[in-house]
């Protein structure tokens, strides 16, 4: 676990999956963090499904637009705006992400509009399109969790969270993440409705984030 020492909330690299991308309008769909799967913090954490449906309906691109894209965690450094966050049971969670975590119970589905005049954004999404980058991490408080037992281990039951924020990462210490495809135009015309081990960031890049250190 990190905490962000300007905003006091947690920073974790869940398992995450890109799904698709599109270079022109620099829109990437992704799964910033699947639900059901171990962390490797002791003990570990997992993430319910339904943990979220509070935060997206009263700060999500339906309500009060108050979850942020950031560029690495940086606070100062807004790189996108989601268009839609919407919690995905098992069902709907596509074939790839299944064969890479078959205990997901579902997943924290984003289509993030990058922001192409900025130029983190627009090197961001360069990033991800080349495959230089694949992982995501998510910025929340804990507002509802227990200690359960789960396959005869300690686990902390994360049952309701307030999301800040999602950022495209360079590492984290799980790094079981992968880009599918690349979006074609006839794709991105389609309608998606149905359209990631939490893990400490690396010290640099922790440090990167809060300003304390240059790279």
């Amino acid at each position: 676990m990190v905490i962000d020492m300007e905003n006091k909330m947690q920073i974790k690299t869940f398992p995450s999956f890109t799904k698709e991308m599109d270079a022109e309008t620099g829109i990437i769909e992704a799964y910033v963090s699947v639900f059901g799967i171990m962390d490797q913090d002791d003990p570990p954490d997992v993430i319910q499904l339904g943990a979220f449906t509070k935060t997206i309906q009263e700060r999500g691109p339906a309500g009060a637009r108050k979850i942020r894209v950031l560029h690495q965690h940086t606070w100062k450094s807004v790189i996108g705006m989601p268009l839609m966050i919407v919690e995905h049971t098992r069902d709907m969670l596509p074939p790839e992400l299944l064969s890479r975590f078959p205990n997901a119970t579902g997943g924290l589905f984003t289509r993030t509009q990058f922001i192409m005049e900025v130029q983190a954004g627009r090197e961001t999404y360069a990033l991800y399109k080349a495959g230089a980058m694949d992982e995501w991490s998510i910025g929340f408080d804990r507002i509802q969790f227990e200690f359960i037992k789960q396959n005869e281990q300690n686990v902390c039951l994360l049952k309701e969270l307030k999301l800040w924020e999602y950022s495209p990462v360079t590492w984290g210490m799980n790094q079981a993440t992968i880009t599918t495809a690349v979006k074609s135009n006839e794709t991105l015309a389609k309608p998606q409705e149905n359209a990631l081990t939490k893990a400490q960031l690396r010290a640099k890049q922790l440090e990167l984030s809060l300003g304390l250190k240059k790279p």
